[in-house]
């Protein structure tokens, strides 16, 4: 993972939002990758792979008390990773190793072609030019991993 992706993951502040379904206001506190509302409904962004769903609040505090533990020791695993990672890289550059670059391919459409198209019709906003945001090409790479890809997109 890198230090952009392990950001992605990191303790987001506090926000108010309206269900959809609701009429009242309801509060989402973001813990880690935990997004918890008053309303029972539980969501989890693991890497990409979402896990959501409605819990009955009685009777399950502690192990919800235990999933916030556990989520904090995965945000600072991530964090510890994502450092590591960056020391890691630079002794292997300082010995003269370097990434290797992608070879490039003709016949047929760019890889940014296919993501910008992908993102277009998910409704992310994306230029015609110049570099894709990382957290578009992570979600393109999650959304190919789960098969969601139309043809023209792959």
């Amino acid at each position: 993972m890198t230090a952009a992706a392990a950001k992605k993951t990191a303790a987001k502040p506090t926000t108010t939002k309206t269900a959809p379904e609701a009429t009242e206001t309801e509060e989402v506190t973001k813990v880690s990758p935990i997004k918890r509302s008053t309303r029972t409904v539980l969501e989890i962004d693991l890497d990409g792979t979402m896990y959501t769903g409605e819990i009955d609040m009685e009777g399950n505090e502690e192990a919800l008390k235990e999933l916030d533990e556990v989520a904090k020791q995965w945000d600072a695993a991530q964090k510890a990773y994502a450092e590591v990672n960056v020391k890691f890289m630079e002794k292997l550059e300082e010995i003269g190793l370097r990434p290797e670059r992608p070879k490039t391919t003709t016949g047929g459409p760019s890889q940014s072609k296919l993501i910008r198209r992908w993102a277009r019709r998910i409704e992310l906003e994306v230029n015609e030019q110049g570099k894709i945001p990382a957290y578009i090409v992570e979600k393109y790479e999650a959304a190919k991993k789960r098969g969601e890809l139309n043809e023209n997109e792959k």
